[in-house]
């Protein structure tokens, strides 16, 4: 297990890291045209990664779900997405997930949830737009706890989460005892 999570974690700051170095201007067209293979092959990776986790949480036995608490996932990555998600299930939560922000504000309207794992991140609406939206407006639960999901947790990134109305930060690749410390913090009856 320990074997699987240090792949993942490895993975995850790998993709983030690609996706830096594509923002940077000054690079040559060459090392853009590096870059951007490397990021097809890591998305590649990707989706061999969550059609095996997948699979594998098919096979998982999990604790009994606690007492009915679900938990939304808003997360681009899809093999973050995939950890998130066998990690929750582990936990004994009901967890769904959703890749962007839009999705996140779309299944919040028709369904209930306890709590928000919210990337920062996302393409087509972001996790600080989306919570000032959830924030903002009567149609969404605003006092759902937010809980932002992020691979840097600088100063201004934890101070531009509490800004907009998030209610803690757990950096990613998440360590399981912090995300339940975090969870218990937030869902009382956990």
């Amino acid at each position: 297990m320990s074997d699987f999570n240090s792949k993942i974690q490895t993975l995850t700051k790998l993709s983030a890291e690609v996706e830096d170095a594509l923002k940077n201007e000054k690079l040559s067209p060459n090392a853009v045209a590096e870059l951007s293979l490397l990021q097809v092959s890591l998305a590649s990776l990707t989706q061999q990664i969550a059609r095996s986790l997948a699979s594998e949480n098919q096979k998982a036995s999990v604790e009994p779900v606690r007492a009915g608490l679900r938990i939304l996932v808003a997360e681009d990555n899809p093999v973050n997405r995939q950890v998130a998600l066998r990690q929750l299930k582990r936990m004994g939560y009901e967890a769904e997930a959703v890749e962007n922000g839009k999705a996140a504000l779309e299944v919040l309207k028709a369904q209930k949830f306890d709590l928000v794992l919210m990337d920062c991140y996302m393409p087509e609406l972001d996790g600080f737009e989306t919570t000032r939206a959830i924030r903002s407006e009567k149609e969404y639960p605003n006092a759902i706890p937010i809980i932002a999901m992020t691979a840097s947790s600088s100063s201004n990134d934890v101070k531009a989460c509490m800004n907009v109305g998030m209610n803690d930060l757990v950096a990613k690749p998440m360590n399981l005892e912090l995300l339940e410390k975090i969870l218990k913090k937030y869902l009382k009856a956990a």
